[in-house]
This record gives C-alpha cells, sequence and structure tokens, in this order.
C-alpha cells in the first residue's frame, strides 16, 4: 500500500477536500468509543472475578451487533492506565458480497488473535448507527503492544492489502484511559487521531496530536 507522508493538522484544522478527517468527527467518535468502553465495563463487572477469558456476543452469537473479548479479566483488578486505540473506517460504495465476506473473515480472525498478543487487554467492536459499518476499540497496556498488534499476521493483511480496497477513508484514535474509570464518559483521554483517504492514490494521510506526545508510539 502505497500512501503519502501524512500531513500534520493542528488540533482544529480543517483539510480541505477531506471532510472525513473535519475535527468535529473526533466528538462522536470520542462519544462513541465511551459508550463502548462503558459496555465493555459492563461485561467485565457481570463475569464476576472469574479468571477464565471472557467472550461476549451481543444479542446473540449469530446475530450479534455488539462482541466483547478480554482474554485476562484479572488484569483489570488494579489502578493502571489502559492505552486505547479506535479503529472508524467509511466503506466504499457498490463493495462485493466477496470483499464483504473477505473483510468479515479477517475480522474474525483478528477477533481469536487477541488472546495471543501479550499485552492486549480487551477489544471490542460495535455497530455504528449507519447499519453498515463497525467501530473497533482495542486496550492494551502500553503504547509498545500496539505495534505487535499491527504485526499480527490478519491486521497486517487487513491494513495493508483489504482496508484499501474496502474503505473509502478510515480514522484511528490513540488515547487512555484509567483502569477504574473504563464506566465513564468523561474519562476517555484522546492524544492522536491518524487519518487515510483511500480514494487517493498514493493514499492521502494525515496525523492530528491533541498534545505534545510522551514517547508513545505512533499509530
Amino acid at each position: 500500500m502505497s500512501v503519502e507522508t501524512p500531513t500534520v493538522l493542528g488540533p482544529a484544522e480543517v483539510a480541505p477536500g477531506h471532510r472525513f478527517s473535519d475535527p468535529e468527527h473526533a466528538r462522536t467518535d470520542q462519544a462513541t468509543m465511551a459508550m463502548m468502553l462503558e459496555r465493555f465495563a459492563d461485561v467485565l463487572a457481570a463475569a464476576g472475578e472469574i479468571p477464565e477469558p471472557i467472550v461476549d456476543y451481543c444479542p446473540s452469537h449469530d446475530q450479534w451487533n455488539r462482541r466483547v473479548m478480554i482474554p485476562e479479566p484479572s488484569v483489570f483488578q488494579g489502578g493502571q492506565v489502559v492505552t486505547v486505540v479506535g479503529f472508524f473506517g467509511s466503506r466504499r460504495h457498490g463493495v462485493t458480497t466477496e470483499m464483504c465476506e473477505r473483510i468479515q473473515q479477517l475480522s474474525d480472525s483478528l477477533f481469536l488473535a487477541i488472546p495471543t498478543v501479550p499485552g492486549v487487554w480487551g477489544y471490542i467492536t460495535q455497530l455504528l448507527v449507519d447499519g453498515f459499518n463497525y467501530a473497533n476499540v482495542v486496550l492494551v497496556d502500553s503504547p509498545e503492544v500496539i505495534l505487535r498488534w499491527r504485526e499480527t499476521a490478519p491486521h497486517a493483511v487487513a491494513a495493508s492489502v483489504v482496508s484499501p480496497e474496502y474503505y473509502e477513508h478510515v480514522r484511528i484514535y490513540n488515547g487512555e484511559v484509567p483502569v477504574r474509570r473504563l464506566g465513564d464518559s468523561s474519562a476517555l483521554d484522546l492524544r492522536s487521531v491518524k487519518y487515510w483517504d483511500f480514494k487517493e492514490t498514493p493514499a492521502w494521510t494525515a496525523v492530528r496530536h491533541y498534545r505534545p506526545r510522551t514517547g508513545a508510539a505512533p499509530s
């Protein structure tokens, strides 16, 4: 996948010709991520203190609009701050059935690969209100784990091959939230967002930082 050098956007800067990167989207995306973290906290609380991995589908395994994976529930008993990565993509018009099936297979593979990546604490997928696209939130114990997560085989294929064919554009956020405040919608602190516009060749990409980075891994 060929991409341009990322354009650096100011906290409130608008990129002409790229409406999906308007900073106003961060408001609704952050609200969606906060809601997903609240649901994640609900699933965690409902499971009690069981040591086994938690896999939850809502409303059912066969017809779900939200699914949660928590490989090791006990890690959420401390007072740490967890790194959060949020994915939002808008699929292209006229995507073939075959491509939809391929993206679903990769999504399922990513979901099942979560317990194999050290430091990945949780994953939640949510169907968005448009009824076509999903948001994904990954919780990891440090920014460095993001690099390992990106190197997993399903993620690498999805990012480099399938995403440009399936999505028109993508927004990926990096932030953090205290473990003890997962269910608090005001606790999610976004640090940066990176954008990809796959309608252009090579893809247009940009990054927006909400505060100076403190050694965090890049998006």
